[in-house]
């Protein structure tokens, strides 16, 4: 945590001499696999997370995201395989995303490096774990960094069968 500290007043000092703000976001991560990443997802201007599903069983297979678009429809991703069981998370209408924690680590079943179990922190509370980080090796802990005014407005990482990686894109300026 003191690490993520240090990244926050890092990144404050690079605002006031303007050189961190591009579109009004910052990444951290990605967490897990060190192979290319193969998703980057944002919303789109006047959307707002309304869903988190995640499939799992001994590791993550997948995560995935509505949103609600200001027509009222809906917009749906899923970044990951098709194993596992599904797990949803519904939103109430005050709560917002605003980053995950969990375990990567080597699985011996899949034979790579994959995000084995992860927790979903809102304003609200905090979901998981999801995944049981079962039958892995050389388990690494990661924390995205969790503050109410810099909400998560996407992600991105690596997928295949499984999701590999998976970084955060924080809104600067709520």
């Amino acid at each position: 945590m003191a690490q993520v500290e240090a990244q926050f007043q890092a990144e404050e000092q690079a605002q006031e001499k303007g050189v961190l703000l591009k579109q009004g976001t910052v990444r951290y991560g990605p967490y897990g696999s060190s192979s290319p990443q193969n998703f980057d997802w944002q919303l789109l201007h006047g959307e707002r997370f309304i869903r988190v599903s995640i499939r799992h069983g001994w590791i993550v297979d997948a995560i995935g995201f509505r949103a609600r678009r200001p027509d009222g429809g809906n917009r749906d991703v899923h970044f990951g395989g098709n194993g596992g069981n599904q797990s949803h998370i519904d939103l109430r209408p005050s709560e917002i995303v605003l980053g995950f924690s969990g375990k990567s680590a080597y699985s011996i079943g899949a034979n790579q490096v994959v995000i084995a179990q992860i927790y979903v922190h809102t304003n609200e509370r905090t979901l998981g774990p999801y995944g049981s980080a079962t039958d892995v090796t050389n388990v690494t802990d990661f924390y995205s960094p969790i503050r109410v005014d810099r909400p998560l407005v996407g992600v991105f990482g690596r997928c295949g069968r499984y999701l590999e990686s998976v970084g955060v894109i924080l809104r600067l300026n709520n």
